[in-house]
């Protein structure tokens, strides 16, 4: 089991156990006004972001021997960051007798950069020389789409959630190296598809007021750039990016 599935479960476990002698005594006393309903919402978020990079490079005429390990330990790595964030949701809930099955779409606003640098690397082949690789990272606005299934007792509610996610995401990357001044760039911006699921308890503080706590994690389909090196066309430059996102919410929602 990964951590981020130990993460997951635990957060699952701690609202299963934080509301557990509410469920037993109270597991007949329910309103399904309180949730059967339309409702919007705004939510502040805390994110920790992690982006997997790996650089490679295809059989050529400039990179020999032990160039393409280095040229792969210096442009890999897992850039991290935490950010904290806002954003608004919209959601449909459905009351069938204690259980409660809906949908919810919601929006992210994030504009949160990743960066590897390299530093000085000196060549095993050409000692006297070096390269540098940088690569940046930029993971822009969020959506998601996701279903979910609730049991709600008196005036809170648990539930599970998953669906599909989107965002954002551009990836840059530079090479340069003082042997031939040979030079490679690439830049790719583009829409990503992923998955997400989480869990969240929501409290009804009046008849229309909810607020609630909720925790997601996403990840997103690869990003990839090639450039080659700008004296040597064969000798191409190869990144592949993921994102993934554990995104901790507390929100208030509006029951129409």
């Amino acid at each position: 089991m990964n951590m981020n599935s130990i993460k997951i479960n635990s957060f699952v476990l701690i609202l299963l156990s934080a509301t557990s002698n509410h469920l037993l005594a109270d597991s007949n006393t329910h309103d399904k006004s309180l949730w059967n309903r339309l409702y919007i919402g705004s939510h502040i978020n805390s994110v920790h972001y992690k982006s997997n990079v790996t650089t490679s490079s295809n059989p050529g005429s400039y990179f020999i021997n032990d160039d393409y390990s280095q040229l792969m330990d210096a442009g890999s790595g897992s850039p991290s960051g935490n950010d904290i964030s806002g954003g608004i949701n919209i959601g449909w809930n459905y009351a069938w007798d204690n259980f409660i099955f809906g949908i919810e779409a919601d929006y992210l606003h994030a504009n949160k950069k990743l960066k590897i640098h390299s530093g000085d690397i000196f060549y095993i082949t050409q000692p006297a020389d070096t390269f540098r690789t940088t690569s940046q990272i930029n993971i822009k606005d969020t959506f998601s789409l996701r279903p979910k299934v609730g049991y709600m007792w008196g005036g809170s509610l648990v539930y599970i959630t998953g669906g599909v996610s989107l965002a954002k995401l551009e990836h840059s990357f530079n090479f340069s190296e003082t042997f031939e001044n040979q030079l490679s760039s690439a830049k790719k911006s583009k829409t990503q598809i992923g998955w997400t699921i989480g869990a969240g308890m929501e409290h009804a503080i009046n008849n229309n007021w909810s607020v609630k706590l909720e925790y997601l994690y996403t990840e997103f389909d690869d990003l990839k750039t090639s450039s080659p090196l700008s004296g040597y066309p064969d000798q191409i430059i190869d990144n592949k990016v993921s994102v993934k996102m554990s995104d901790f919410r507390v929100g208030i929602n509006y029951r129409f």
